[in-house]
């Protein structure tokens, strides 16, 4: 529901009890733009995004690749659970070559995973 209609429903359940309530209705925090980071990265987990946010920046927060990323196969897991949407981003060529048409914009409830390296160390 909106913070319209929870402030009608507010008011009418008030309105039985004062005169003419006033009700005002503050949003402190949206939970529902979450963005997660798996894999090969130094903190995995879910992020809030506080506005338009980036494949990197969502790898920044999560600390960066680990020793054993693969960078070149990184997949970004795109909508609902019977029909994602795949896509497959070699990051290497955004750190090393500056191509930016890798570094998509997230959407909320996006997942970024990480992949480990072949050759992934055994320590």
């Amino acid at each position: 529901m909106s913070i319209f209609q929870l402030r009608q429903i507010i008011t009418k359940g008030l309105a039985e009890y004062f005169v003419n309530p006033q009700v005002t209705i503050n949003i402190l925090s949206n939970q529902s733009k979450k963005i997660f980071v798996l894999g090969e990265v130094n903190r995995p987990g879910a992020f809030q995004m506080p506005g338009p946010t980036n494949i990197i920046e969502a790898i920044a927060w999560a600390n960066g690749f680990t020793h054993d990323a693969k960078e070149r196969k990184v997949l970004l897991i795109r909508g609902d659970i019977k029909e994602p949407e795949l896509k497959a981003l070699n990051l290497n060529t955004v750190f090393k070559k500056g191509d930016v048409a890798q570094n998509l914009l997230l959407k909320p409830g996006d997942v970024v995973y990480v992949p480990a390296t072949t050759f992934a160390s055994a320590e």
